[in-house]
Formats: C-alpha cells, sequence, structure tokens
C-alpha cells in the first residue's frame, strides 16, 4: 500500500464510498470535472494498491461500462467515529433509562 493517498484519490475514494453499486470511469471524471486519462491514472494505483477493484460490467447501447467499487482496505481507509457512536448510544440508553437509572 502506497503511504499516503493523494487528495485527489481521497476524493475518488469518497465518492466510490458514498456510491456503493460503484461508478465508471466517466461517472468520477464528471462529478471531478477531470479527464478520463486522469482518472485512470489515479485508478492504477488505487487498484494495484488494493482500495479498489473492477466491479460489474454494465452493458449499454453502445460498448460495455465497467464500474469500480471499494475493497474492504479502501473502506478502511476512512477514519471510524467510534466516539461519537458511542456518545450516541449513551445518550439513547439514558433518555431511554432515566439519568438515575442510568447512572446506577
Amino acid at each position: 500500500m502506497t503511504e499516503k493517498i493523494k487528495p485527489r484519490q481521497q476524493q475518488i475514494l469518497k465518492l466510490l464510498l458514498e456510491n456503493k453499486a460503484g461508478l465508471s470511469i466517466d461517472e468520477i471524471a464528471t462529478v471531478l470535472a477531470i479527464s478520463r486519462n486522469a482518472v485512470q491514472q489515479h485508478f492504477s494505483v488505487l487498484e494495484k494498491d488494493g482500495y479498489i477493484q473492477a466491479g460489474v460490467l454494465n452493458k449499454t447501447a453502445g460498448r460495455p461500462v465497467r464500474s469500480y467499487v471499494l475493497t474492504e482496505a479502501g473502506i478502511n481507509s476512512f477514519p471510524k467515529q467510534y466516539a461519537w457512536f458511542s456518545e450516541l448510544i449513551l445518550n439513547d440508553l439514558k433518555n431511554e433509562l432515566g439519568s438515575e437509572a442510568f447512572e446506577r
């Protein structure tokens, strides 16, 4: 794996995280307003490093379009929000039980 993911590659990973079904090179190029070749170069690095993988091959009226999805490593490259989640659960529990029961 690379030591540091470049900002543009982080943007690509975030887009793929938000689109679990995957996105094509053209879709990412359009959203990020960069060339198809630039996306392909970023994909080469991200795929080699194990962050993304080729997904479904969608048949269209023209030539088939390949979508790309995050791998487990790609998903794990995002920070986890355990503290926020724990606080959310504890607040719900406190509201459910009441302050006194919660303190016990």
